[in-house]
């Protein structure tokens, strides 16, 4: 996956799950189960737009296992929805649309997420840095004013570890700045990488188009 593809996905999913940035959206439009905007007010790339017409055509129950679906009884009627639904001035996102998005870029980023947190118990990686990291059984932490020399380091042991860092800091909680520290949640993570079982990504590919 290249940066413009976790880019133009990442900016649809910044925009529905920060609600708090914005009140322009209804609840419970097309029938229930989405959240309404009025399209004027939308204001994304091409990419995004494109991404946003492509999904019209997916229903929730094509990135999720069927069988998961069914033994925690979600109702046919709320996974054999599109993901968007649009008329002449309204798009209505599926309430799930959030959700799948993200461990849709996580999945794509799995390698990365399995490797970040084998690397960092290696001899290696410990000792370079034990000194300044302090590990808990949730996390791990380090002086923030290390960031850039611990960034560089790991982008260079890890693919496409500037996506991951993105999606961890940006997408998600579970890495962020707090005081003078880095935090790092690696239970969450190790938590996501389980969570991919209830989903099926093998037959669409919204990254570059839909199959």
């Amino acid at each position: 996956m290249t940066e413009e593809e976790y880019n133009k996905i990442a900016r649809l999913f910044q925009y529905l799950n920060n609600t708090h940035l914005h009140s322009n959206y209804n609840y419970g439009g097309f029938n229930g189960n989405y959240r309404t905007y009025n399209i004027d007010d939308l204001d994304f790339p091409s990419d995004t737009f494109q991404l946003i017409d492509d999904l019209t055509l997916i229903r929730v129950q094509d990135f999720y296992n069927i069988d998961y679906l069914k033994s925690n009884n979600f109702p046919e009627r709320f996974y054999n929805n599109p993901l968007v639904q649009k008329s002449d001035t309204v798009v209505g996102f599926h309430y799930q649309l959030p959700t799948i998005l993200f461990y849709y870029l996580f999945n794509k980023l799995k390698k990365s997420a399995v490797l970040f947190l084998k690397f960092i118990e290696t001899d290696e990686f410990k000792s370079n840095y034990s000194h300044l990291i302090t590990r808990g059984e949730y996390d791990f932490e380090y002086p923030s004013v290390m960031h850039d020399e611990l960034f560089k380091y790991l982008s260079s042991k890890i693919p496409n570890f500037g996506m991951f860092h993105h999606l961890l800091n940006w997408l998600s909680e579970m890495g962020y700045s707090s005081g003078s520290m880095t935090i790092y949640k690696t239970k969450r993570i190790e938590n996501c990488i389980e969570n991919l079982e209830r989903f099926d990504f093998n037959n669409i590919n919204i990254s570059n188009q839909v199959l």
